[in-house]
């Protein structure tokens, strides 16, 4: 079955009519850990419900403060506790998606981590891995990479989570195609300084959350709802379906369509302008998802000397006149 929906404009540069398809390749992630953080309040341990047993998790008070497991969340007091993974759980990967949900409380000082894998030299400094700060100097979150030769590459922006409920951050460290980055929510968010080194350059002795591999850095204060764990790079049309289904719902598939939003933020738009369409559908599994990141659509312009539209939905302004997007 085929839905579409019409809008008409009588002005300058104009657009009417989308029809929706959709067509997906195979996903190039797979799911290997999850902590949703369900066990019975009190717990000292908590469920790989994906991996198995191997890979339960567990508390670590050593270092002072009270992490809790309250039968919904992971509770870091930022006292000096964390939680624990088994070691190797990037061992054989080329690429690692790491995704979570949380509540980034406001005190947090800089240079907590929501994560970090790798293993420390002699001193209690980083040797190498992968780590993700939410706040670093400056009002920065800061993903980071590095190798045991001491290859070095971090991508960050200077927007930190701090006071932050509920938000959505999808890590991808991909070496195979030169890149690492991040999401909050829908939106990556990061730039890229320096190439990021081969995950088989990197021992993850230790597998952390909450907790730094600089033992001088603080521990996080913070809530964590659910913590996922990807072999492979998370694709964007992933993310958008992770993002609208939230923590608590893994989905593979949105389901049916029932119903879709095409909308233009701007219009009339003028000679040579461009401009982001919006298009979200509702689905039988999800509502209101994002289907310009999601994918699936595609677009055709009823007069390209009027204007042109993108295989992402930009549309952009040639000449004068009115006409339709399909």
């Amino acid at each position: 079955m085929k839905y579409q929906t019409k809008r008409h404009y009588l002005a300058l540069l104009a657009f009417a009519m989308f029809c929706l398809a959709f067509v997906f390749g195979a996903n190039a992630q797979t799911l290997v850990h999850r902590y949703s953080f369900q066990d019975p309040a009190g717990s000292t341990n908590f469920v790989d419900s994906v991996g198995g047993a191997n890979w339960d998790g567990s508390l670590n008070n050593q270092n002072g403060g009270n992490p809790q497991l309250t039968g919904s969340a992971l509770v870091l007091d930022g006292q000096g506790d964390f939680a624990q993974l088994p070691a190797g759980i990037m061992s054989n990967y080329t690429q690692i998606s790491v995704e979570f949900w949380a509540d980034i409380d406001a005190g947090n000082p800089t240079w907590t981590r929501v994560f970090s894998f790798g293993s420390q030299n002699g001193s209690g400094q980083k040797n190498s891995g992968i780590d993700y700060c939410p706040y670093a100097g400056g009002n920065y979150q800061n993903l980071d990479a590095l190798n045991t030769n001491g290859v070095d590459a971090y991508a960050n922006n200077n927007s930190g989570l701090l006071g932050l409920t509920n938000v959505h951050v999808t890590v991808v460290v991909d070496p195979v195609n030169n890149t690492m980055y991040y999401y909050n929510g829908t939106t990556l968010i990061s730039q890229l300084h320096g190439a990021p080194p081969p995950l088989s350059q990197m021992n993850d002795a230790y597998d952390l959350i909450g907790r730094s591999l600089y033992d001088i850095d603080p521990t996080l204060a913070a809530t964590i709802h659910e913590f996922r764990i990807y072999n492979g790079a998370l694709s964007e049309s992933s993310v958008a379906l992770n993002d609208t289904a939230g923590s608590s719902l893994y989905l593979t598939n949105a389901g049916t369509i029932n119903a879709l939003r095409f909308t233009s933020p701007v219009n009339p738009l003028t000679v040579n302008q461009t401009v982001q369409q919006s298009v979200f559908g509702d689905f039988s599994q999800v509502t209101n998802l994002n289907l310009v990141l999601y994918g699936g659509v595609t677009y055709t312009s009823g007069n390209t000397n009027v204007l042109t539209i993108s295989t992402n939905g930009v549309v952009k302004g040639i000449g004068v006149g009115t006409t339709t997007v399909t």
